[in-house]
């Protein structure tokens, strides 16, 4: 009889296993004022976060290695390639937008060589590289990616992970842009007479000019306009109308605007108790305004007659 006899070896190999977790660094909304300094130095916003655990004793530690790599295409050049261990500030450019991201360690320990004891918090910053738009930026986007090995006693792999890390959150440029730069107001020319029978204080219907102040803007709640002039007359709604030898001429100049109801208000220049035009929740701003010459004085005087005056606009 033929007994055969065979020998079976059975050679078990353990790869470990590798998957991807994302975690996201979520900043919810934030403002930056558009006219914001830009710089790759000074951030309008940071938040910290903890970097995963990763290892959970010395010996795990001690054969553990975290490597970071670049998700994103960078500003200025990095400390580091990917693939391998990176320190910071590093800049990343976050998509399209005119931010962009940096990032710091801020503790020195566990950046290639982890400790059980440590955890490593990185800072996460917005900056503002180029020039901001009114209105409001959706941001998601991958900054980078932290990559864990550990091998066994032998130098043999036996445990992977990768974390990407995802920015999102919402950007808001809220601001007020004047489209208008400048009020002119040229009257048409009048004959002293037309004053006779208008008393005093009362705007003359028969000769007007017109003007609109126009703005745009975003993410704003309230806006105000408010007018300065060194010709104030007594009642600060009229400017005192001045000759070309710089006399005041007893006539003067009323500035009349319709407010967002409709209604027809003077504008009253800088003074006690003077709030100027408020709008609120404003979008797009027009308001139209018209200036009428009013009689201040019976003894007034002919002549070319100018005033000038400023506006300014704030708003939060």
């Amino acid at each position: 009889m033929l007994k055969c006899f065979f020998k079976v070896i059975i050679i078990l190999i353990y790869s470990g296993y590798i998957y991807a977790e994302e975690i996201i660094i979520d900043f919810n909304d934030v403002s930056v004022a558009p006219d914001k300094i830009i710089s790759d130095t000074e951030p309008f916003h940071s938040q910290m976060i903890t970097l995963p655990k990763v290892c959970n004793s010395y010996t795990e530690c001690k054969r553990t290695t975290i490597y970071y790599s670049l998700s994103a295409p960078t500003i200025n050049n990095v400390s580091g390639a990917p693939g391998v261990s990176i320190t910071g500030p590093n800049l990343i450019r976050i998509s399209s937008t005119p931010f962009s991201a940096s990032y710091t360690f801020e503790n020195s320990g566990g950046l290639s060589k982890p400790n059980v004891n440590t955890k490593i918090n990185m800072i996460i910053s917005l900056l503002n590289t180029s020039n901001v738009n009114l209105g409001m930026t959706n941001i998601s986007q991958s900054l980078f990616s932290m990559n864990v090995r550990r091998v066994d006693s032998s130098g043999s792999v036996i445990y992977t992970n990768s974390y990407n890390f995802i920015l999102k959150g919402r950007v808001e440029a809220p601001a007020c842009v004047l489209n208008t730069k400048d009020l002119n107001f040229s009257l048409p020319v009048i004959s002293s007479s037309d004053f006779l029978d208008t008393p005093l204080g009362v705007i003359l219907n028969t000769a007007s000019s017109s003007n609109t102040l126009n703005a745009v803007c975003s993410s704003v709640q309230k806006v105000k306009f408010e007018f300065f002039s060194s010709a104030i007359s007594s009642d600060s709604t009229s400017l005192i109308a001045k000759n070309e030898n710089g006399e005041d001429s007893g006539l003067g100049f009323i500035f009349i605007y319709k407010d967002q109801f409709g209604n027809k208000q003077p504008v009253y220049w800088k003074g006690k108790n003077q709030a100027g035009i408020e709008i609120y929740n404003p979008s797009q701003i027009s308001i139209p305004i018209t200036a009428f010459y009013i009689k201040r004085r019976n003894d007034y005087k002919p002549g070319n007659l100018r005033a000038s005056g400023t506006f300014v606009i704030s708003y939060e």
